[in-house]
């Protein structure tokens, strides 16, 4: 999962995070330094984050609905589906553009 340079001592991702994918997020690397003679270690302790990097989907992504003018208030005239990939996540639907008109 990391790398340590020998000569920098600088960490590196081995390859890319994620987090969605991961058994666990926290990692704990024993470094050792050693000049032939002396060694010195110390515990690292890296937490992986989850940050939101799946794009929700709405399927449909185009809808044509006809409604009678005479429906009763409240009538489900469409539905959506949400998909994101890993994520738990309360969404918020809102009118891009056309209008509504109260009376």
């Amino acid at each position: 999962m990391f790398l340590i340079s020998q000569t920098s001592g600088k960490m590196y991702l081995r390859r890319p995070l994620d987090f969605d994918s991961m058994s666990d997020s926290v990692y704990n690397v024993t470094v050792e330094a050693s000049d032939g003679e002396l060694n010195s270690s110390a515990v690292i302790t890296i937490t992986v984050t989850d940050v939101n990097d799946n794009v929700p989907k709405c399927t449909p992504t185009f809808v044509n609905v006809t409604v009678d003018e005479d429906m009763p208030i409240g009538t489900n005239v469409s539905k959506f589906d949400i998909c994101v990939r890993g994520l738990l996540r309360l969404f918020r639907f809102y009118q891009v553009d056309g209008c509504f008109h109260e009376r």
